[in-house]
């Protein structure tokens, strides 16, 4: 069985683009990890530290064959956000 790639799970739609995360996004990442009102429901707010170790662990982990996880972005086409 051959080893999925990270971009295999690019989708593309008139308003939405859904791709892996990308060195690019660890502002996004950590922002969002490290605010209290986001993390309310999901698990206690990290520090900018914990965060920016997140964020690259996860990309590590994305980059091990075969891939050991899989996060994916948003990006509305009109924003680019």
């Amino acid at each position: 069985m051959q080893p999925v790639e990270p971009h295999a799970f690019n989708i593309d739609t008139h308003d939405l683009n859904l791709r892996p995360i990308q060195p690019a996004d660890e502002a996004f990442y950590c922002s969002l990890y490290t605010n209290p009102t986001v993390m309310y429901f999901v698990a206690p707010a990290l520090t900018p530290d914990q965060a920016q170790r997140g964020f690259l662990k996860t990309l590590d982990l994305m980059q091990a064959r075969p891939m050991a996880c899989l996060l994916l972005v948003i990006v509305d086409r009109t924003t680019q956000r």
